[in-house]
């Protein structure tokens, strides 16, 4: 062997580095491997595999070589695939999962211990978004008939897969099922009860979810099960955010994520629901430094879209939806779909870019037709009927708001918990009093739950301000939400406060209430309700006023937001995406995001291009 190594180096194929011998060229290392018959192939590659492990390298290391070298049935290859895939589950779990998968391959079917690989791999899976993959592994494991102990701990790894398809009712049937089996073992136990209490959270009896969810947390904590400990404090802190509880929700989701940082993201989304948008902030931040990609980056770019629109910050917000829905399509779980078109729709009527709201409004309803459950379906008909209504088609309007009525109290509420006030009008414009008198009772019923709440309070009167045609409430409200960080709010509070000032003679007040609500909306980037805040200063009979800037064109320097100039300066002075990102502190994700639209609007397809129009715009 020697020898011919000695020959090699002296034909000049291979170099010697001293420890190490490696070929003068790829081109000369591709042709020598061509030549090596494939059963000689894989087992070189096996070998190399076992002699990298005896060395002392990592799993992952000698991972390439068994993809290539390992047969059906080995065993040993099987075990370091595992090894491999614990180790790089937490940092990046699409990879993980396609060595699980991988291991389930070579695993004999008839072999026990293809449940306990098949069960890792779900888990993976489903980490790496690949909902559809995980559910479909774990109906084949279930059709092999598994005994009761190992189906409870598979229908235990699908019940996740299932939650982020958002199919509670399945899910909870199939726990009902598994439990009344029995023979799971304590830790499997918990886990399925824990997970029976977040199904249940997506129900009325929210009750029957904090109960089970109860008894879980208190199981999980006796037994030690870190998983079980998860799924219960998930649960739970749905059902109390469900609740209206927001601060014993924000409770129980620093509570989790202090376990698993997975979910920060919920704890970011408490935070909003209690005004605390500076400690949310704080925590994107915090995330979006993070390099090992333990998060769920969909969820935390929800959560960070969510952040930017309570803030006002339109631009901001629309560019995360729009890299949730992209993030969604790659790994094809669209969890978050339908409702990020509804934002996006909603945010093109505040702007009064009517096109492209009418266009989400028909993506909504095709994702919907994907989707059909309870929640979707209410987004998209309140969407209705907030299109309905700016087409002054008040009888319409009414129409799909009573659908959304239709739905049970739960989903209705969380629908429409920062935007009770537009609901009411609809009812109201409507002629529909009985309803939008129920609309402003559960608004002050959530009030009475957060009363440290500004948004929660000031909504409450405002809602109330607006069936009893009350200026004082109307004019108590806008001092709550003052206290609260949601400029679109207040604005739209001012405007209702302005209208009722107008209608009682009271125009200078009604004029500088107005005045506000057109500035805070323009200074979204709302120009329809700040276009409409000017049509009412006019009844108001303030003096006409040079126009504002109205909406961006939609081509050239002009086009771009404030983000999207940042990135486009950024990548002409040479960063990468990662880099930029890094600097901005927000998500690469996001950063393609941005660069995708520049390059539309600034009609380029290259970087050297969009370097020219940076230099350009400089110059101008």
């Amino acid at each position: 062997m020697v020898g011919m190594l000695d020959e090699a180096v002296r034909a000049n194929v291979l170099a010697d580095e001293g420890d190490s011998l490696v070929f003068r060229h790829d081109l000369l290392r591709q042709a020598v491997y061509a030549d090596i018959p494939p059963a000689d192939r894989r087992a070189l590659h096996r070998e190399a595999a076992q002699q990298l492990v005896t060395a002392g390298h990592q799993p992952i290391e000698a991972v390439s070589h068994l993809l290539t070298g390992a047969l059906p049935g080995d065993e040993e290859a099987v075990l370091l695939l595992r090894r491999a895939a614990d180790d790089v589950l937490p940092v990046t779990p699409a990879l993980a999962a396609d060595l699980l998968t991988r291991a389930l391959e070579l695993t004999p079917p008839r072999r026990p211990s293809g449940f306990e690989v098949g069960e890792r791999a779900i888990v993976a899976l489903t980490r790496a978004g690949r909902n559809k993959e995980a559910l479909a592994t774990g109906e084949r494991l279930l059709a092999r008939q598994p005994p009761p102990a190992v189906s409870s701990r598979l229908q235990a790894a699908i019940s996740a897969t299932l939650w982020n398809l958002d199919r509670a009712e399945d899910l909870r049937h199939r726990l009902d099922a598994t439990l009344a089996a029995g023979g799971a073992s304590p830790e499997t136990a918990a886990r399925l009860r824990a997970l029976r209490a977040l199904a249940l959270s997506r129900g009325n009896d929210l009750s029957a979810a904090r109960a089970d969810g109860e008894a879980a947390l208190r199981e999980a904590v006796a037994i030690g099960d870190r998983e079980a400990h998860v799924q219960a404090l998930f649960g739970l802190g749905e059902t109390a955010l469900n609740a209206g509880e927001t601060a014993e929700a924000l409770r129980l989701f620093t509570t989790l994520s202090a376990v698993d940082p997975a979910y920060l993201p919920e704890e970011v989304m408490a935070c909003q629901h209690l005004d605390d948008f500076a400690r949310g902030e704080r925590l994107l931040a915090r995330a979006t430094g993070q390099k090992d990609g333990s998060l769920r980056e969909g969820m935390l770019l929800w959560s960070q879209g969510h952040q930017r629109l309570g803030l006002g910050q339109l631009d901001d917000a629309e560019a995360d939806f729009v890299t949730v829905e992209r993030l969604e399509n790659e790994v094809e779980a669209p969890v978050h779909q339908v409702n990020a078109r509804v934002i996006r729709s909603r945010i093109g009527l505040l702007r009064g870019d009517l096109a492209a709201a009418r266009h989400d409004l028909v993506a909504a309803r095709k994702r919907l037709a994907v989707k059909p459950n309870p929640g979707n379906t209410a987004a998209v008909r309140f969407l209705e009927a907030l299109h309905a209504g700016a087409a002054d088609d008040h009888a319409l309007a009414l129409e799909r708001l009573r659908e959304v009525q239709r739905h049970d109290g739960l989903l209705r509420w969380r629908l429409l918990r920062t935007w009770v006030d537009e609901a009411v009008r609809i009812a109201l414009r409507g002629g529909d009093r009985e309803l939008a008198e129920d609309l402003a009772a559960q608004a002050e019923a959530h009030a009475a739950r957060n009363p440290d709440v500004p948004t929660a309070t000031g909504l409450a009167a405002q809602t109330r301000g607006l069936v009893a045609n009350d200026v004082d409430l109307l004019g108590c409200s806008v001092t709550l939400l003052r206290g609260g960080p949601r400029p679109l709010n207040r604005a739209a509070a001012l405007v209702d406060l302005g209208t009722a000032l107008v209608n009682a003679g009271r125009r200078a007040e009604a004029v500088e209430a107005l005045t506000e609500a057109r500035a805070t909306f323009a200074e979204s980037g709302a120009h329809a309700a700040a276009a409409r805040a000017q049509g009412l200063l006019g009844r108001a009979g303030a003096r006409a006023r040079r126009a504002s800037a109205g909406p961006r064109p939609s081509q050239g320097w002009e086009a771009l937001t404030a983000s999207e100039r940042k990135v486009a300066r950024l990548v002409a002075a040479g960063h990468t995406n990662r880099s930029a990102a890094d600097l901005l502190v927000v998500s690469p994700h996001t950063v393609n995001t941005h660069l995708s639209a520049v390059f539309r609007k600034l009609s380029v397809n290259s970087r050297v291009q969009l370097t020219r129009v940076v230099a350009a715009s400089e110059d101008d």
